[in-house]
């Protein structure tokens, strides 16, 4: 590989030789494949080769399944690890401590049901079961699922929980708050020069698509062996010479106008401090703020990928977590609710088009609120590591505050979305949960 296409890379910088997942670079280059640079060493912008998690000795996906799970040695095989499928928790079981004047809550179990179970008509319904924890319970069920466990539990917003008529037991604000994902939407190019082969070759051309079939089948090589692997990943200055306008809107903005009515006051200095955060990312010609994957296909996903609108997901009045658990979490973007997204994105249109007919300001804004996707699959930020007083939910031991024996670990930790995909932050995430228990 580092032979045939040049690529450079740094071991000791990005790859540790003894984690579980693998990571690992395509054996195959498309002719139009011209960047040889990786970002594994958290180098994430400029024109680079990105890592695929893929055990390169197999050409299979690595994951948490194949190597936590399934592999020898591993957690699957521990006499003290058991999986339950098609269940889920409806709650964390809570005890109330007090110590003098000071009220805690001690996170004693858990509360399941089957997925798909018939409901009772009683108001608690006796196809719940509740599993005892004896040292602690560590929710890990997603940006999108664990402020859903934390609030029916009585943690979270009290004006939700008060909505939903589950008791409060702590009033956390930051519950399901700071939503945020990574926005996208498809650009369509036509290449001057056609180069033999593309990817849309092994569709559109029967002798090449057998070929590469072979030469998979054979030695796990080739055109098969290629998925997403390098692109562009660019800082504010590189896509628009407004940069220096931009990061000092985003300084001199008064953001309470434009976040949601009533909002905590301790999520509105959290979302101020932020923004200064997010400003010094957005002057940094280091931090990536637009991702143009190239693949040398016709179509691309074009990813903004540093966010300053600030989205929700809430369990809805319904919801008491008494019900059969499938009451689904109500979810809000709240997608350019700061207007100067709007005007990055239309930055990094303009950046992608140069030259192309549609040319002004509002007929790019027209095109793209028709056209954007608000998530990528990468949310995260929804039980954020702060200070409670910024509207954080855990401590930096990842503790839920006010609670004894409760831990969050996965991606609704993040205080602020990195320019990168989100999976290997959900590996850290979980390993880092395991070192400090």
């Amino acid at each position: 590989m580092v032979k045939k296409y040049s690529v450079t890379y740094d071991a000791k910088a990005a790859y540790s030789q003894d984690g579980p997942i693998h990571a690992s670079y395509e054996p195959y280059q498309f002719p139009k494949q011209k960047v040889q640079r990786e970002h594994a060493d958290g180098q994430a912008y400029d024109l680079i080769w990105v890592p695929n998690s893929i055990n390169f000795a197999t050409q299979r996906r690595s994951s948490a399944k194949t190597e936590h799970l399934e592999a020898p040695g591993a957690a699957g095989s521990r006499s003290n690890f058991h999986l339950l499928p098609s269940h889920r928790v409806t709650q964390v079981l809570m005890q109330e401590r007090h110590k003098g004047d000071e009220r805690t809550w001690k996170a004693t179990g858990v509360k399941i049901t089957a997925r798909g179970a018939t409901p009772k008509t009683d108001c608690y319904p006796t196809n719940f079961w509740n599993i005892t924890a004896t040292r602690e319970v560590v929710v890990s069920a997603g940006t999108l699922h664990t402020p859903q466990v934390l609030e029916r539990s009585g943690i979270g917003a009290k004006d939700i929980l008060y909505a939903a008529g589950v008791p409060v037991r702590v009033n956390l604000p930051g519950v399901g708050w700071n939503l945020q994902d990574h926005m996208n939407f498809n650009m369509q190019w036509k290449y001057n020069k056609r180069v033999f082969p593309m990817p849309e070759d092994l569709q559109k051309n029967a002798t090449f698509a057998a070929e590469a079939l072979a030469e998979w089948n054979a030695n796990k090589s080739g055109p098969y062996t290629v998925r997403y692997n390098n692109g562009a990943f660019l800082s504010l200055a590189v896509v628009t010479e407004k940069a220096d306008a931009i990061v000092a809107e985003i300084l001199g903005q008064d953001v309470e106008p434009i976040l949601p009515l009533h909002l905590d006051p301790t999520l509105v200095a959290g979302v101020k401090e932020m923004y200064k955060v997010i400003a010094k990312q957005y002057a940094s010609g280091e931090s990536a703020v637009v991702e143009i994957p190239l693949g040398t296909a016709d179509v691309n996903r074009i990813v903004s990928l540093k966010v300053l609108s600030r989205g929700s997901i809430h369990i809805g009045p319904r919801d008491d977590g008494f019900t059969q658990g499938d009451e689904e979490p109500i979810l809000d973007y709240l997608t350019f609710s700061n207007p100067i997204d709007k005007g990055v994105v239309i930055e990094i249109i303009k950046r992608s088009i140069a030259g192309a007919s549609v040319k002004t300001d509002k007929e790019i804004g027209d095109w793209f609120l028709d056209n954007i996707s608000p998530g990528r699959a990468h949310p995260v930020g929804t039980a954020r590591i702060g200070p409670r007083e910024l509207g954080g939910v855990l401590r930096p031991d990842l503790t839920v505050y006010d609670t004894y024996g409760l831990s969050v670990a996965d991606n609704s930790v993040i205080p602020i979305i990195a320019s990168a995909h989100t999976a290997t932050s959900a590996y850290a995430i979980g390993e880092k949960a395991a070192d400090l228990r």
